[in-house]
Formats: structure tokens, C-alpha cells, sequence
């Protein structure tokens, strides 16, 4: 049978992957389900889709459908699948079909769903937050590299190659560094660089919550034109102290400086560049200064106002 649609998610080992998918072309009013062990659907005409589920072994899969009575409206399937532990890996079939008696097949969706390891981070944005990997070595050494899906907001320790020790516990490190608020989810990859095999993988979910706000500063810019502007900051330290300046929105402002140095109980000035914005109104964009272990001592909220 032809494969119309491969999907391939990932889910933490020990978990219920609960996914919706859309059901392609114009269709369907309404649809019929019949499970894994050959159900009944509904009444059969030409308005109507029959769901059916063949699993590849195991009893982990439940298909379900929403959708609304209307002709033309989208219909859904819902997939709900019980993850083993890592490096489990589960497929089965979707089958679509036109007819109650399951002989005109209109899509054959192939999924696969792959478990990963858990790691559950609350970091604060704008500063840097330090997290462990935990990996078992094997009985031979390997020859290793960690690689994450959004390499802009994380880094390694080791950042490059190492050598895991064969039957001992390994740890590295990965250091978030989340620009926005919210629910993110990172995937990290650990790679054999001789036979590229996967040795382990993590699905990490990032907390990431806005520091206090210090300071509020308005900002006047003209549309569609680059601006530089510098801010004054003091150093209420007695010594001399680097501080690291980072941008919440790149876009629309950045430092010039990556860090400025400052005598202490002096002031200093933050430089600033202030990108074209052609929309007309107000764009907020946050300054987070960090002190020289990449923790927040201040966040400036710079509300900009671009005027025609």
C-alpha cells in the first residue's frame, strides 16, 4: 500500500503522546472509526471517512476523530500513544478510508514515535541557567558530540568533542539562555562522530519567566530609519566590574558591545542600535545587564516609539 503522509514525533519516555492530525482533501462531513480489532463504523455514503489503526505489535495506540457535522469543515484525528523507556520506538498505520466497507482507501499515514529522555529546566530570561547530562558509558569508549535543535539559546561544556569513559557515569553540561517567555522545547542530540550513532537523547522542557523590570525608558525613533543611543549605568561596586548586555529582540535593538567595563562607583554608558522599523507604533524590547557569571543584575524595558 502506498504511504500518503510519514509523521515521526517524540515524546518523553514513560509518557501519553497525544497529537492531532488534519485530515487532508475535501471531504468529509463527518467520520467513522473503526479501532484496531475491526469496529463498526457509521452508515456509509459519500460524505462520510473510516478511520483504521494497525499497530506493529503491542497494544499502545488509541485513535479517536473530532471534527464538525458542517459539509467542508475540517476533520480531525487524534492519536494518543503510551511511550516506553528510552530508546523504545513504536510505528503503526493510519488507514483512511472513503467506503464503510473499507475498500476505497483515501490516505495511509505511517507514524512512528520515538521516546527520549526527560530533562525539565526553569530558567530566567535574559541570564544564563546551567543544567546536567547525566550519560552511562559503555563497554567500549566513544568518541562523542552534543548537538540541540535551536543552537542560538544553548551551549555545551565541553563545547566540542570528548571522550565518554566506558563503564562509568559521564556527566556535561548545558547552559540555556532563553530570550522570551514562555514554554520551549529543546531537543539535544548526543552523536558517536565515528559510527554516528545516537548514543542518547534528551527532549528538555525550558520554563523560561521575565526578571523584575528596574527601569522603563522611552524611546522616540523615526520610521524606517537606524538610530544609535547610549544609556548611563552606574557601578555601585567598589571595584571595577565587566558587564554583559543582551537584547531580548535583535530586530529591533541590539548593544553594540557585547560587555562594558566600569570603574567602580562610576558611571558608564550602554551604547545601543536601534534597527529600521517601517510599522508605526510602539515596539517594546528589553536590555538585560548581567554581571560577569551571566546572571541579571538589571533589566530595562525601552519602549519605542517609531512616528511617521
Amino acid at each position: 500500500m502506498i504511504v500518503d503522509r510519514n509523521f515521526r514525533f517524540f515524546q518523553s519516555e514513560g509518557e501519553i503522546l497525544k497529537r492531532t492530525i488534519q485530515l487532508l482533501g475535501e471531504g468529509a462531513g463527518s467520520l467513522g472509526l473503526h479501532d484496531y480489532e475491526g469496529g463498526e463504523g457509521g452508515e456509509g455514503d459519500g460524505g462520510h471517512k473510516y478511520v483504521h489503526c494497525v499497530e506493529m505489535g503491542g497494544n499502545r495506540v488509541v485513535v479517536d476523530w473530532r471534527g464538525s457535522s458542517q459539509p467542508g469543515s475540517p476533520q480531525e484525528v487524534l492519536i494518543k500513544y503510551r511511550c516506553g523507556k528510552f530508546p523504545s520506538m513504536g510505528e503503526f498505520y493510519v488507514i483512511v478510508y472513503d467506503d464503510h466497507f473499507q475498500g476505497v482507501v483515501h490516505e495511509c499515514w505511517h507514524i512512528v514515535v520515538q521516546s527520549r529522555l526527560r530533562l525539565d529546566v526553569h530558567a530566567s530570561v535574559g541570564q544564563s541557567t546551567k543544567s546536567e547530562l547525566v550519560i552511562q558509558g559503555d563497554k567500549f569508549a566513544r568518541r562523542v558530540n552534543l548537538y540541540a535543535s535551536s543552537a542560538a539559546e544553548c551551549d555545551f561544556d565541553p563545547n566540542g568533542p570528548f571522550q565518554l569513559v566506558p563503564g562509568a557515569f559521564n556527566r556535561a553540561a548545558v547552559r540555556f539562555k532563553m530570550r522570551t517567555a514562555g514554554q520551549h522545547k529543546v531537543h539535544i542530540h548526543m552523536v558517536d562522530l565515528d559510527t554516528k550513532e545516537l548514543v542518547c537523547a534528551w527532549l528538555v522542557n525550558v520554563t523560561s519567566n521575565l526578571p523584575v523590570i528596574t527601569k522603563v525608558y522611552d524611546v522616540v525613533l523615526p520610521c524606517d530609519c537606524s538610530v544609535s543611543k547610549k544609556l548611563s549605568f552606574s557601578n555601585q561596586w567598589d571595584k571595577s566590574r565587566r558587564y554583559k548586555l543582551l537584547s531580548s529582540d535583535e530586530g529591533v535593538m541590539r548593544p553594540r558591545q557585547e560587555s562594558v567595563d566600569i570603574e567602580a562607583r562610576a558611571v558608564g554608558y550602554l551604547r545601543l542600535f536601534f534597527h529600521p522599523i517601517e510599522e508605526v507604533g510602539t515596539h517594546e524590547v528589553i536590555l538585560f545587564v548581567n554581571d560577569e557569571d551571566d546572571q541579571n543584575e538589571e533589566a530595562f524595558l525601552l519602549k519605542c516609539h517609531v512616528s511617521a
